[in-house]
């Protein structure tokens, strides 16, 4: 499914519009120079992660991102999903009465300091 999207998407990167070098002929011309190997490393990403509820083999959840687009949109996710992490232990926290070392429980809630849960 990999090559599929590339080639559907033509190596465009959905972010930047970035494209790798093409021969005379317009095929795909890939060098061997290392410090260009950024805007040559072509991904297929999930539009939404998978752990955000995006769906791991729907093409139209996935997209091709050039190698920094991709560590952007990375990063990115990666604090989007420790949000949701932390969001849904607070909830859990919420409905529970007690967990040991809090006993700061009032009407069913927990208190208890964000900072515990930041990464």
């Amino acid at each position: 499914m990999k090559e599929h999207i590339l080639t559907a998407q033509n190596y465009v990167c959905q972010k930047c519009g970035a494209t790798p070098p093409r021969n005379a002929q317009g095929y795909l011309e890939w060098t061997d120079d290392h410090s260009s190997l950024d805007y040559f490393d072509y991904v297929v990403d999930h539009k939404i992660p998978i752990a955000l509820g995006g769906e791991e083999f729907d093409e139209n959840n996935l997209q091709v991102l050039c190698g920094p687009c991709n560590r952007i949109k990375t990063k990115e996710d990666m604090q989007k999903i420790a949000k949701k992490r932390r969001e849904t232990k607070l909830i859990y926290l919420e409905n529970e009465f007690e967990v040991e070392g809090f006993s700061h429980v009032f009407q069913n809630t927990m208190f208890i300091p964000l900072d515990m849960f930041l990464v």
